[in-house]
């Protein structure tokens, strides 16, 4: 039996078609052979001229490639999209191949008599573990980043831990790049914590009108004696009023691939609920600015 090497299916999960995957694999096979560096734009000269990458599907295709070891980003300070990256052609073609195979399946899944439930349970679990999880539920950091990736008009998001290097991190950090309007409801703001070293990073990536597309907040406070008295500990992602991650993960490395987390990624009724109980939040929050 052949082992896939896919273990994180992105690429199938943003891409609307098994054809436009299988386009993109003869591309990067048009790359050469070994290890290559590579551009977007290097990807987008060995596709037909009317069929280049947009910014979603450019971020999906390399985000992809790296969490399956089939790409490595080269430094750390440009945005991710637009970065230098190494990669082994010979398992990026393979990787391209099996992701494929995965949208044909999705494909196969929507055109069924039986679909989905408006709402998706997903999950991260350790990869030490044999588990056999029911063929239904998602991974959490790849479908929570699909609704990043996907997201047109505005996202909100509750969370108090991030660690700044994470994929998922760096998906939220592009938003404002690509005009989306970004609340960002967290924990205590101060130089050396997670949250100070993403938004300034945020800030230095981005042009002063898309600054001005970033709101941030700060809930947290500590009682007479010193002690925290209160805090965001919330885990909450809704993209552009229609889509609603609830769950236990940080935007840690280990919530987010290594810890067993769980949570719901709905697009039913509830998501306006949640999108006012934010609002409700963070308008009483204290604001902040993009730290330098």
């Amino acid at each position: 039996m052949i082992t896939p090497t896919s273990e994180e299916f992105t690429i199938a999960t943003l891409f609307d078609s098994a054809a436009r995957i299988g386009t993109l694999a003869a591309a990067v096979d048009r790359l050469g052979s070994g290890r290559v560096s590579i551009t977007r734009g290097d990807i987008d000269a060995k596709l037909p001229a009317d069929q280049s990458l947009g910014a979603v599907e450019a971020e999906a295709l390399l985000v992809g490639l790296v969490l399956n070891d089939a790409a490595e980003k080269v430094g750390r300070e440009t945005p991710f999209v637009d970065a230098t990256f190494e990669v082994d052609v010979e398992e990026a073609r393979t990787v391209l191949k099996e992701q494929v195979v995965a949208r044909t399946a999705l494909e196969s899944e929507a055109d069924s008599d039986q679909r989905p439930d408006d709402t998706e349970l997903v999950a991260t679990v350790p990869p030490q573990l044999d588990v056999d999880l029911p063929p239904s539920v998602g991974n959490l950091d790849t479908r929570v980043r699909s609704a990043l990736l996907t997201a047109e008009n505005v996202v909100r998001i509750a969370n108090p831990y991030f660690d700044p290097d994470h994929p998922t991190v760096e998906t939220l950090r592009t938003l404002p790049r690509r005009g989306v309007e970004t609340r960002i409801l967290t924990r205590e703001i101060r130089p050396g914590t997670d949250r100070y070293d993403v938004l300034s990073a945020m800030n230095n990536s981005l042009s002063k009108d898309e600054r001005e597309l970033v709101d941030v907040a700060e809930l947290f406070a500590l009682d007479d004696a010193g002690h925290q008295a209160y805090a965001t500990h919330a885990k909450m992602v809704v993209t552009d009023d229609t889509h609603c991650y609830l769950g236990s993960a940080n935007f840690t490395v280990t919530n987010l691939s290594s810890n067993f987390e769980i949570g719901i990624l709905t697009s039913g009724r509830a998501v306006s609920v949640a999108t006012d109980t934010f609002d409700a939040v963070f308008e009483v929050s204290r604001s902040l600015s993009l730290p330098d």
